[in-house]
């Protein structure tokens, strides 16, 4: 049998350990997943809420173990809501299909004196067949919005029916968990819309860990307060956008 010279034995040893070395860095020095959007930390499971949909019942627990994109608005907004669902549909048409139908977009109307749960249905599927239009009794709409510190108020009145809503115009990613994970400024979701769509396919996969710093001036559960009500466009210290009358 002839033997194998000592230096060339060891020099196989050297390699192998250099490529096991190799390989257990690339595994533990992997970089977190970063979000097109600041991920929230100490996250709270969102409260449950039930709302009417065209077709009955619609409660935010239906969609336990699917991820949900929650954005607040209106039907007689000029601009930006029909701006935003259709940016909302450029995304969710980006998603793989068996992401597609695990990815919900839910509107819900600031304005549940002139949006039935009908016209909510017609408006949605108007953006994509899937998304799903909520309304309710103004109380319960205020008890939906106040839970993601969502401000809204009329403005422009002219008679009893004609009237803009000023309203945070921002989409809310709930995980699979019903944690909310992630909050899109209104801009964001139109730069970044590949990256977007990247994010909720992560979340789907449940390799949710959020990285990267915490964003001061949080309240207790995370969600970023909504700035009060004003004219024109400002964007304040938590990033998210606002639109003034005609929003």
């Amino acid at each position: 049998m002839r033997r194998v010279p000592a230096g060339v034995v060891w020099a196989g040893v050297a390699l192998a350990v250099a490529v096991a070395a190799y390989m257990v860095a690339g595994v533990v020095g992997q970089r977190p997943y970063r979000y097109a959007s600041e991920p929230l930390h100490d996250r709270e499971t969102a409260a449950d809420f039930t709302l009417q949909s065209a077709s009955g019942p619609v409660s935010l627990s239906d969609f336990d173990g699917d991820v949900v994109l929650l954005f607040f608005g209106y039907t007689h907004c000029p601009d930006v809501c029909p701006t935003e669902m259709m940016r909302l549909a450029q995304i969710h048409r980006r998603l793989p299909g068996q992401d597609r139908e695990r990815v919900h977009v839910l509107m819900v109307t600031v304005d549940p004196e002139r949006d039935t749960p009908a016209l909510m249905a017609s408006y949605a599927q108007a953006f994509d067949p899937s998304f799903i239009g909520l309304s309710g009794t103004p109380a319960q709409i205020a008890d939906v919005a106040g839970a993601f510190y969502v401000s809204y108020e009329r403005a422009g009145q002219t008679r009893p029916d004609r009237y803009f809503v000023n309203h945070t115009s921002a989409a809310y990613v709930l995980n699979t968990e019903r944690q909310l994970a992630l909050i899109y400024g209104y801009d964001q979701l139109a730069a970044e819309q590949a990256h977007v769509a990247r994010d909720l396919s992560h979340l789907l996969r449940g390799r949710d860990e959020p990285a990267g710093r915490t964003r001061a001036g949080r309240p207790e559960g995370g969600v970023p307060a909504a700035p009060a009500p004003a004219g024109g466009r400002s964007v304040p210290a938590d990033g998210l956008p606002w639109r003034g009358a005609g929003s």
